[in-house]
């Protein structure tokens, strides 16, 4: 598949047209408003942002919707091939990526297949005739001339007849195709050069059924999936409902691959450098309010987690309450005693999560001091215990749980690293945290302040034993054990 933008090489000025020559031409005068909507066009053409903001005069643009057009941009040079976006409801996201882009993109290379699916046939259909709208427009003439539909409704091109009807339509005189399908829908013909499923899933019901999410999982792997080939770019967008929605499960399986662009509805701590507020503001302040939100978090915290930040999660585990954390932003001088903790509990790379953590003692009080967590196989996974035992030399033991990967991890590092220590757990993992809880309960467990992944970790051990991951609080509980003795589980070597 070609790239979708052309090569021409003009530079865009990133704030638009800024003053336009308006003195009349010799040979043929125009008008200032024909002015503007001239070099509109010519900025239309090439940028998705001015593209939209072009045809859809009344859309309020803000910054993180520029920031989506850009990503778009990128995806459609071919710089991106896979992009997951994720806002809050009612922010915005469809205007863009399931009309104006489609649109677009068909403009700028009228011969490609365009996918848009969306949880339902019917919306996906409206989808369709939305986008049909733009490319009917005056304005979008202005832009793309050359991409035009039939100008009858023909269900059938046996005759010869462009397609254009509310489930799929052809670009007059080009190969290009849009179609758009419901969950669940065949996808046949050509392969998808461009795939939008634009919100999979309907409501809370739908995300709560294991059935429900199977299901589209099966489409996700064995429709969608299959009509893709090694060009083919993919744009997944959705508010996230469940931890084992769509997105939940394509980053499990395949997160190295895709660019994620999450926009919470309140900004946290950790969040992206390239987002521009403070903290605690609102994504669209003018349109859903930080108080609007904040009541919305009143009414349900798991509502606000999963749909307003992006951060879906199960039910609460029970063992861990969130507020019993305390935060330090500054280490003690000395540590009465300092370790690394890690798990190693892998079936296959890429699938499952090596965490190692570093841990201080100090009178009652112990401290995270640090933490690392990636996808590695086991020769990846040894360099990082030999670099993290290097960044923390003050450390005295490493404890490496004597199963699965961890055997053959001792044996690689007992001649390499000082104070390897096998351990052998006693009991179950819910046992195990339980045993350590009481520490955390009474305040006497600091994890730090400005850690990048200090609410990911919160959140996994919140939801513990219900959550999907256990690697962090699997190699937490085993540090703690160890400096505390809340229950003795070391085999001697």
């Amino acid at each position: 598949m070609q790239d979708c933008l052309d090569t021409d090489s003009d530079a865009i000025d990133e704030d638009g047209p800024g003053e336009i020559d308006t003195r009349p031409s010799i040979e043929r005068p125009i008008t200032l408003t024909q002015a503007y909507e001239s070099i509109g066009a010519r900025y239309a053409h090439r940028s998705m942002r001015f593209f939209t903001r072009f045809v859809r005069s009344h859309y309020r643009m803000q910054w993180y919707h520029r920031q989506m057009c850009d990503a778009l941009d990128e995806m459609l040079k071919g710089n991106i091939k896979r992009l997951m976006i994720f806002t809050p409801p009612q922010h915005g996201k469809t205007e863009i990526v399931s009309r104006c882009f489609p649109a677009f993109t068909l403009g700028r290379n009228p011969d490609l297949m365009f996918a848009g699916c969306s949880h339902t046939a019917d919306l996906a259909s409206r989808f369709n005739r939305d986008v049909q709208r733009i490319i009917d427009s005056d304005i979008y003439r202005r832009v793309f001339p050359d991409s035009q539909l039939s100008s009858k409704n023909v269900v059938s091109n046996s005759q010869g007849n462009y397609l254009r009807n509310s489930d799929a339509f052809e670009i007059v005189g080009h190969r290009g195709r849009y179609e758009s399908v419901g969950i669940g829908g065949p996808l046949t013909g050509k392969t998808v050069d461009i795939g939008v499923i634009d919100d999979p899933v309907k409501d809370a019901v739908e995300s709560a059924s294991p059935v429900s999410r199977a299901r589209l999982w099966e489409w996700y792997t064995d429709v969608f999936s299959t009509r893709l080939n090694n060009g083919s770019r993919v744009l997944l967008t959705m508010t996230r409902w469940h931890e084992d929605d769509l997105a939940g499960r394509i980053l499990a399986a395949e997160g190295d691959k895709w660019k994620v662009l999450r926009f919470r509805a309140l900004k946290e701590e950790g969040d992206s450098d390239e987002d521009p507020r403070m903290i605690g503001d609102a994504l669209w302040p003018e349109k859903h309010s930080k108080e609007s939100i904040l009541d919305q978090k009143a009414r349900s915290q798991r509502t606000y987690d999963a749909l307003y930040q992006q951060r879906p999660a199960p039910s609460e585990g029970g063992i861990i309450k969130t507020d019993w954390w305390k935060l330090w932003d500054r280490l003690p001088e000395k540590f009465d005693r300092v370790l690394t903790s890690w798990d190693l509990t892998f079936k296959d790379v890429g699938t499952s999560w090596v965490v190692g953590q570093a841990w201080g003692k100090v009178g009652a009080n112990l401290y995270m001091i640090d933490q690392v967590r990636g996808k590695w196989d086991f020769p990846e996974s040894v360099r990082q215990i030999k670099a993290f035992r290097a960044r923390h030399p003050e450390a005295t033991e490493t404890l490496i749980e004597d199963k699965a990967n961890g055997p053959a991890a001792i044996a690689t590092l007992r001649n390499e690293v000082s104070g390897i220590i096998p351990i052998n757990p006693k009991g179950d993992k819910e046992a195990r945290v339980g045993a350590i809880s009481y520490h955390i309960e009474s305040g006497n467990v600091y994890i730090p302040a400005r850690a990048t992944w200090k609410d990911e970790f919160m959140h996994e051990c919140n939801v513990f034993p219900n959550g999907t991951n256990d690697d962090m609080v699997d190699t937490m509980s085993q540090a703690i054990n160890r400096l505390t003795g809340s229950a003795p589980q070391l085999m001697m070597l």
